[in-house]
């Protein structure tokens, strides 16, 4: 079944986060479960796949946009390492 995931960087760890569903409502506390740490930095960009450029952020689910053709996640560890992974996603 679809899940609302979110990641962030809290205290020098990555933090998954899930919510019940995917329409949880807005008071709701999502589930959060470190994943890796210690860890300096965490950015994600997305590829707008009309202009393809990268963009910072990208709209909430249910409007018009549709899907980032990519999303790029650049995790910097402590030690100054970076890991880079880009998921490249299917057209609509």
């Amino acid at each position: 079944a679809p899940q609302r995931v979110a990641w962030r960087l809290k205290d020098s760890r990555v933090e998954r986060l899930t919510w019940s569903g995917t329409d949880a409502a807005p008071r709701e506390e999502p589930v959060a479960t470190a994943v890796l740490s210690p860890v300096a930095a965490l950015a994600f960009r997305f590829l707008d796949p009309k202009s393809l450029e990268w963009r910072p952020s990208w709209s909430l689910p249910g409007n018009d946009e549709g899907l980032p053709a990519a999303v790029e996640m650049t995790l910097t560890l402590a030690s100054g390492e970076k890991i880079v992974r880009l998921v490249d996603l299917p057209p609509p």
